[in-house]
């Protein structure tokens, strides 16, 4: 793509929230996809679900094959929910009423909005553009007025695009290589406690507030926040999360509730409930945030794989419009086997020695991570 090439008015070139369809009988099955569907790392719609016309045709959004879904509301805006809606069941869909639906016109491909809208300068711009309360803010449809495009001729927009798809998938292989480390330990703990709801090994049960210290967040004044490093850092939820420990984008001077290095930084708000990181330091948490650490009779890594093999539980707490939010009376109720130390210690060490490959691993994802989003940058400051 050519540096000169024109700068377009997005809504130009596209349609934002087009209108409703209407014809469907009512038992029609149509693709129905929440919010916790669209994966933020592949920028892929997971797993949708199948309803009839009926039970959607009124309060959601509604999209159709190849239109871009871009989340608007915090923080899945910021950790990059975006999917191009693909192989959806009759060439139509129902989703959140929290996603925005991009058509694309007949100048610009669907794929060319879609890594448009995925750069990490877009997500800031539209951050920054917000409105709304905190921990409720959305980006909303007049944003999109404001939005300018590079527009290629199609056959460039098309090369690029192929260019991006390929880094995409080489950065999707190295993940997927990464998930079976994971999913090696996680198949490993389950073998320790074989099903942690039947306890066929006759576990002793107890209550989960009563084998591990939980904190739940809480947010500092918001004239404490800067972003030059003044004070402790400060975590609002996942958007500051990486593979493993956050990285630091914001500080406060005025710390409220406090996660000390080696415990469970534990998403308890919205569509990232149940998500988790390991705190590499001292974090102010907010309140969509709480700090987990074991007592005497289990270890952090036996807790953390306990929450991680409980993530669809968290996620179910919040089908369909029920907003997740996760007290620490729920937390503490919940019942967790409790095997004997000698076996969590046998476990704690293969996750040490599997966290070392799992660190090289990591690495490798984060360089074609960053091949990926260099890729991105150019393709839209035209040196592709």
């Amino acid at each position: 793509m050519k540096k000169n090439t024109p700068l377009v008015p997005l809504l130009e070139v596209c349609q934002i929230n087009p209108k409703s369809l209407n014809g469907f009988q009512p038992n029609t099955g149509v693709t129905f996809v929440p919010m916790a569907a669209v994966d933020e790392k592949t920028a892929k719609i997971q797993y949708p679900v199948v309803r009839t016309y009926q039970e959607v045709a009124k309060g959601f959004s509604v999209f159709k094959e190849d239109d871009v879904l871009f989340a608007k509301i915090t923080p899945c805006m910021e950790n990059g929910k975006c999917a191009i809606a693909r192989n959806l069941l009759n060439g139509w869909g129902f989703g959140s009423t929290e996603f925005h639906v991009l058509r694309a016109s007949d100048k610009i491909i669907p794929s060319w909005i879609f890594y448009f809208l995925r750069q990490e300068q877009f997500r800031q711009f539209a951050a920054a553009n917000m409105t709304g309360t905190a921990g409720q803010q959305r980006v909303p449809k007049s944003f999109f007025e404001k939005v300018k495009i590079p527009l290629p001729p199609l056959p460039v927009q098309r090369k690029i695009t192929a260019i991006l798809e390929k880094a995409d998938a080489a950065r999707e292989k190295r993940r997927q290589a990464n998930q079976l480390t994971e999913q090696f330990l996680q198949s490993t703990f389950l073998e320790m406690i074989d099903d942690p709801v039947t306890n066929p090994k006759k576990f002793e049960m107890k209550k989960f507030g009563d084998v591990a210290r939980i904190n739940m967040g809480q947010s500092p004044p918001g004239d404490s926040y800067n972003n030059t490093g003044e004070g402790i850092p400060l975590l609002n939820g996942p958007t500051e999360f990486g593979v493993k420990s956050p990285t630091e984008k914001q500080w406060t001077i005025k710390p409220t509730k406090l996660a000390k290095k080696g415990e469970i930084l534990f998403c308890v708000r919205g569509a990232t409930a149940g998500r988790m990181n390991w705190a590499d330091k001292e974090y102010c948490i907010g309140r969509g945030l709480a700090s987990i650490s074991s007592l005497d009779v289990v270890l952090n890594e036996y807790v953390y794989f306990f929450l991680l093999n409980k993530y669809n539980y968290f996620q179910n707490l919040g089908q369909g419009s029920t907003f997740i939010n996760l007290n620490r009376d729920l937390i503490s109720d919940i019942k967790i086997p409790v095997p004997p130390l000698s076996e969590q210690r046998k476990f704690a060490k293969l996750v040490e020695k599997v966290e070392s490959l799992h660190a090289r691993q990591r690495q490798s994802e984060q360089e074609l991570e960053n091949l990926f989003n260099s890729l991105m940058q150019r393709a839209f400051r035209g040196e592709l």
